[in-house]
């Protein structure tokens, strides 16, 4: 009798991708409040263009690094793992045998204002490492992970 179908979702990665979002919109005002009232002129002209350069240097920074992380979906199902990796305009999907699953490893970090974060991860048999669960509530992410090692057992 095959098993009921596992699913699990990573959408954490969506809300960074909004937050970057607004600060762009937030740098893009900023640059525009900035030319517009140009006349208050608190450097020389090199510097106010060498700030909003570097400004946008690392704004882009910021986008690559939060963009580059995809929204996941791991569907166990009938002997059969699929991990869809979304970003913004590119996808993945890999497939392989659930017998081929690696135990779920989580992990305690940091976010950016040093508050205590936690993720669960795979490593899937290409040797990818794929985050189906992280959240700063520790007994969200060990559910996550009981659940999965539930499912492959």
């Amino acid at each position: 009798m095959p098993h009921a179908e596992q699913v699990f979702v990573n959408d954490r990665p969506v809300l960074k991708w909004l937050d970057i979002v607004a600060m762009t919109f937030m740098a893009a005002l900023f640059v525009w409040l900035f030319a517009r009232e140009y006349a208050v002129r608190m450097f020389d002209p090199v510097t106010d263009v060498a700030i909003i350069v570097l400004l946008w240097l690392l704004g882009c920074a910021a986008c690559v690094r939060l963009y580059g992380k995809p929204r996941v979906r791991l569907v166990i199902h009938n002997g059969e793992v699929v991990i869809h990796e979304r970003w913004i305009g590119l996808s993945r999907v890999e497939r392989f045998p659930q017998k081929w699953l690696a135990r779920p490893v989580c992990a305690e970090e940091k976010d950016w204002e040093g508050d205590p974060y936690f993720r669960c991860s795979i490593v899937t048999p290409s040797g990818r490492t794929i985050s189906f669960s992280e959240h700063r509530q520790q007994s969200i992410v060990d559910a996550a992970r009981a659940r999965l090692q539930a499912a492959n057992s």
